[in-house]
């Protein structure tokens, strides 16, 4: 009787959990829960296309300030293609979990990345990423973008939508009192932080806390002292060269210590959401940092007058400025209606959607036919026009860590002022590591 039982309860369990097991397979389920999202869009749970049944894609989006509007996309999409849902999934440190979902051989079928990035670069290299190369929609790129922003070996891997890069913030109306033009040289800029620091007002804010920000803002200034930035990091990578070898490095080590002379009195003390409000509300005349702050700022400040230049050479004709391809698609090797995917990235790449994503985060379009809406960022996207750049050194790196031994360098080096131990630094993180 007992064994009876058993078998019964037995039945009931099994019965059980094949009904749970159902419901949590549906294909309709729109949760934002990650382990969810990821199955349907990894699995072969939706018939294909041709079949007149909904195929489910996950889009893995990196960026949380645009979920809105890619959500407004993604139904305007699926307008247009009744037979393909997209279930858009963001993350907080969307790269880290990206990473492990590789690892773990979970990789989402559509997602935003960051070319620039070695994670990416390497995950690419090991034949993760569907090579987009020849694809239609690969027409529409800038490309010099392509080039210099998105390119590994002759292949492209992602479509670029828009591109960041940094400049000078500055408060035009407290130019204007003081009679102030926008320098074009390293030497005005330091004449320009004179005058206002006489006048009382504080030149600048750096958000040093961040040590993010920190490598950011050295890498958006290393291309202007070390012409060929990527080969002198090449060379030294591969043990070719030492950091001493090359007298730009110094020239730019000493220029971050000498132009925070003119930043608030603890730099490394202010973080970067910090800094935003403070110049939002006056609190500086100058800014140096990416144009993702733009839409932070005017969101602070409604009303406050500013512009952006881009930081000076020692020469006017030498200024460039780096860019990054901040957003940008691709698809995994291993995703499950490719065809269809690629449909998304095609309407996503269109000028018309391109438009719509640029003017909501005023960043530059890195897609053809589009135009620039935002007055502050004109100076930094007319030398993106005409070629004058230079890459983040960080495309060269063959370890991810790499990144986090710059920014550590520089935080340091702006602490310590010690340009000797900064050079030091470096020459040991990089020396003879790329086969390490």
């Amino acid at each position: 009787m007992n064994s009876r039982k058993n078998r019964v309860l037995a039945s009931i369990v099994l019965i059980a959990l094949i009904l749970v097991m159902s419901a949590c397979g549906g294909n309709g389920s729109n949760s934002s829960d990650q382990n969810n999202v990821s199955d349907s869009a990894n699995s072969t749970g939706s018939a294909p296309n041709d079949s007149g049944q909904k195929v489910t894609l996950e889009f893995f989006q990196m960026k949380s300030e645009v979920v809105k509007m890619v959500d407004d996309l993604i139904q305007k999409f699926e307008q247009a293609n009744p037979n393909i849902d997209i279930n858009q999934n963001n993350v907080p440190d969307g790269p880290s979990v990206w990473q492990m979902r590789i690892a773990t051989n979970d990789a989402p079928p559509l997602f935003t990345h960051f070319a620039h990035m070695p994670a990416f670069r390497q995950a690419a290299a090991n034949g993760y990423m569907a090579d987009l190369t020849n694809e239609p929609f690969m027409q529409r790129a800038e490309e010099s973008v392509l080039k210099q922003g998105v390119e590994m070996n002759g292949k492209n891997y992602l479509m670029p939508i828009a591109l960041a890069t940094l400049g000078v913030y500055y408060n035009v109306d407290i130019f204007n009192q003081l009679g102030l033009s926008v320098p074009t040289t390293y030497d005005e800029l330091i004449q320009v932080s004179e005058k206002i620091k006489a006048a009382g007002i504080t030149p600048f804010l750096f958000p040093d806390k961040g040590v993010r920000q920190v490598r950011q803002a050295a890498e958006a200034t290393l291309g202007l002292d070390v012409p060929d930035v990527n080969q002198v990091f090449t060379d030294v990578l591969n043990g070719k060269s030492h950091m001493t070898d090359h007298p730009g490095i110094r020239r730019w080590a000493e220029k971050m210590v000498e132009i925070r002379k003119y930043g608030q009195k603890d730099t490394v003390g202010l973080s970067p959401d910090d800094a935003v409000r403070e110049f939002a509300s006056g609190k500086s005349a100058m800014y140096f940092q990416g144009i993702w702050s733009i839409v932070p700022i005017k969101q602070s400040n409604p009303n406050l007058k500013f512009d952006i230049f881009p930081f000076p050479a020692d020469k006017a004709e030498d200024t460039k400025v780096s860019f990054i391809v901040d957003t940008a698609i691709g698809i995994s090797s291993s995703a499950i209606n490719s065809d269809d995917a690629k449909k998304f990235i095609d309407f996503m790449s269109s000028p018309e959607n391109v438009q719509v994503y640029v003017d909501e985060t005023q960043f530059m379009s890195a897609v053809k036919g589009v135009n620039n809406n935002t007055a502050e960022i004109n100076r930094l996207s007319d030398l993106v026009k005409a070629g004058k750049t230079f890459p983040f050194v960080e495309t060269v790196f063959p370890k991810a860590s790499m990144q986090d031994d710059l920014a550590q360098a520089a935080q340091k080096l702006i602490v310590t002022k010690d340009v000797d131990g900064f050079i030091k630094q470096l020459d040991a993180a990089f020396y003879n590591k790329a086969n390490q």
